[in-house]
């Protein structure tokens, strides 16, 4: 056999060895159960996540690395969270030093550039614009010319929907919500732009009923949890932690209905008990989020929702069925 071959052959199998053994290591679900807790990234802002008086982490994005949690680990207080930002978050993710970030914008070249993906979308954003009442602006033509303040990591998608509309800024581009606060409070902007749920963080801090969001929108802006790619299981279990809080809300199955706790966990369990055995997860796992997190509905009402401080509307983040695009596969 021609030493070329053979050399190509070695490498072959040199490769397909190393390959494996990456493979075999890439199990984030044994890590986590080693460790007794996941690691999950979070950033503060009112209503995703933010700190109670007691210390105690609370908050939209908060719920969900809990319901990773109990998933997992069967507990919704196994969680160590992580105060970080987007571009820190993802490098202690590549890092292994995060099992999962609760909440990035999901973009394929994102995803591509830094071998990570989208778990699911947890909530659907958009790219809002806020002004003072007392403008009385009414629509975004009435913008056009003024002075606005806009967070950089939306500025591209802000332009270029903004040109198409024939709509000119006179632009100051801001790195973080609390720059673009800062600016819009002092008045050296007319407006500020942001995602809306950034937008309304922003307000909960200010004399909120003196500013409006409008109703428009410079598109859609769709955040989920990121994990490392490489991992599928452990992929599908955080994907699938997501996807049973919002089958829960589909199913009308509420953590409050106590007169029917037992029949309602065996109905739950004949359910979804096969996927859960097929992650390696408890028979129960759908169940137990239930009870230690509650369905998506509650969940968002609770945290960012009509219950919070944050009134956001459900819009996008509705029910397939109730105009919105929040749906779960079948669980069985």
């Amino acid at each position: 056999m021609p030493k070329t071959l053979v050399k190509g052959l070695t490498l072959g199998l040199m490769m397909l060895v190393s390959f494996g053994a990456t493979a075999a290591v890439a199990d984030t679900l044994r890590d986590v159960r080693r460790a007794g807790f996941v690691r999950c990234g979070i950033e503060t802002m009112p209503g995703f996540a933010y700190q109670d008086r007691q210390g105690q982490w609370r908050g939209f994005d908060v719920a969900v690395c809990r319901a990773i949690a109990v998933a997992a680990l069967g507990r919704a207080d196994r969680v160590r969270f992580s105060d970080i930002s987007q571009e820190r978050g993802m490098r202690a993710l590549q890092d292994e030093r995060l099992d999962v970030i609760a909440r990035a914008p999901q973009t394929l070249l994102g995803q591509i550039s830094s071998d990570t993906l989208i778990a699911g979308i947890s909530y659907h954003d958009g790219v809002g614009i806020m002004v003072p009442k007392v403008l009385g602006i009414q629509s975004l033509g009435e913008l056009s010319g003024a002075r606005v303040c806009v967070l950089d990591t939306v500025h591209t998608l802000m332009a270029h929907r903004a040109a198409a509309q024939g709509l000119n800024f006179r632009v100051t581009r801001l790195d973080s919500p609390e720059d673009v606060r800062d600016h819009y409070e002092r008045e050296q902007c007319d407006a500020a732009i942001a995602p809306i749920s950034t937008l309304a963080a922003v307000r909960t801090t200010m004399d909120a009923g003196q500013h409006e969001i409008l109703p428009t929108s410079f598109g859609r802006f769709p955040t989920g949890p990121l994990v490392r790619a490489g991992d599928a299981r452990w992929l599908n279990v955080v994907s699938g932690s997501l996807d049973a809080m919002v089958w829960l809300e589909e199913n009308g199955f509420d953590r409050d209905d106590k007169d029917r706790d037992k029949r309602l966990s065996q109905t739950i369990r004949l359910q979804t008990g096969a996927t859960g055995k097929a992650l390696g997860l408890s028979e129960y796992w759908v169940d137990k989020i239930r009870q230690q997190v509650g369905d998506y509905g509650d969940v968002f009402e609770d945290t960012v929702g009509r219950r919070s401080a944050l009134k956001l509307r459900r819009g996008l983040n509705a029910l397939w069925f109730k105009d919105g695009l929040q749906n779960a596969p079948p669980m069985e």
